[in-house]
């Protein structure tokens, strides 16, 4: 108990440090909790800290327009975050993911097509310019979203006629120095959002209302794959984002409707997922609308909601939304009832294509 109220004294603290000494307490602070609370506390080799014991979150946000990395500090019990803003050298951005344990932010840029390293992220200053400390070789086209699990970063390619209409999982092995293609698997489904999950994986199947989950997915190499099972999420019109915690066993899925629309998206949260998910795939193949939460509607600001992230010890869902404004980043309470509900913060993020947590 004591080592955790020290934890969140320190992150209420951080608020009055600049950027680079708030990074460098955050990373301080991960490390000392990995070895105070042992490895029984650890969800696999890939996320050994998980941001569990961490009562603040910092969030990442990329655009496709601006060529800014915008980053969002929560402190303990505190509502409203504090922002950051970082430049990087090409304005076109989709995926992004953080390293905790080389504290390397990785990302995808689709103005050249090349995954992307920052080394030392947590020594960035606010408003000044990432310099890649790596940068992949251009092995797709129309990477939208990334995932980060055992060393690798995973792209997803999402089929268009510059590459041939293939979706692809694209691999590489990551270090903070050094960026090198791993595997090119090809798959038949349309990709957008993809989630590692221990060896497994979970893709969203673009313009559908489908999800897909791939087994022992790490242990691939280059070759074809096909979903290992896919279900229906009622309700949805087209999916895009999407979030599993293992921890509250919550999927949350974003929908974004008519592409062209700026005020019909929606999220969809579902508990007790796993056992739903059993049920679907042994039954009816489809999750029923009464056995999710939909929020959606005027005043939800959501529109094209292209990418979700949760941080179940706050019971936060943190979304990265591309129309509504021309791109916000919105947080959101964890949902109890279906209808419509308001942010709890709202902060315009233009060109808003993806988001992740940054300590976990």
């Amino acid at each position: 108990m004591k080592n955790l109220l020290s934890i969140i004294a320190v992150a209420a603290f951080g608020l009055f440090f600049n950027s680079c000494q708030k990074e460098e307490l955050i990373l301080a602070e991960s490390t000392r909790m990995a070895s105070t609370f042992g490895t029984s506390e650890i969800q696999g080799p890939d996320k050994p800290y998980q941001g569990r014991f961490l009562s603040h979150a910092r969030v990442l946000v990329s655009s496709n327009t601006t060529g800014i990395i915008s980053e969002y500090f929560y402190a303990a019990d505190e509502p409203m975050s504090v922002a950051s803003s970082y430049t990087v050298s090409h304005a076109d951005a989709d995926g992004i993911v953080y390293d905790p344990m080389t504290d390397a932010l990785y990302q995808v840029n689709r103005s050249n097509n090349q995954l992307v390293a920052f080394a030392e992220f947590g020594q960035a200053m606010n408003g000044g310019n990432l310099t890649p400390s790596a940068v992949s070789s251009s092995d797709f086209i129309n990477g939208r979203e990334a995932a980060f699990g055992k060393g690798r970063v995973v792209v997803a390619q999402d089929a268009s006629p510059d590459n041939g209409d293939q979706n692809a999982f694209v691999i590489y092995r990551t270090s903070p120095g050094q960026i090198q293609y791993a595997a090119t698997v090809n798959t038949d489904i349309n990709l957008w959002g993809i989630q590692v999950v221990d060896s497994d994986l979970w893709a969203v199947v673009d313009n559908s209302n489908m999800l897909a989950y791939f087994e022992k997915f790490t242990r691939l190499g280059s070759g074809f794959v096909n979903a290992s099972s896919t279900v229906m999420i009622e309700g949805i019109v087209r999916t895009h984002g999407l979030n599993y915690n293992q921890e509250s066993d919550i999927m949350i899925l974003t929908d974004v409707g008519d592409a062209t629309s700026a005020t019909d998206g929606a999220i969809h949260v579902i508990t007790d997922f796993s056992s739903k998910w059993m049920e679907a795939v042994n039954g009816s193949g489809m999750i029923s609308l009464e056995d999710q939460i939909r929020i959606s509607g005027p005043m939800s600001l959501l529109g094209n909601p292209v990418d979700v992230d949760y941080n179940y010890q706050a019971e936060k869902i943190y979304v990265a939304e591309r129309a509504n404004a021309g791109g916000q980043f919105l947080t959101f309470d964890l949902p109890t009832t279906s209808g419509d509900a308001t942010p709890v913060e709202a902060i315009l993020t233009p060109g808003a294509s993806a988001v992740t947590i940054g300590n976990e």
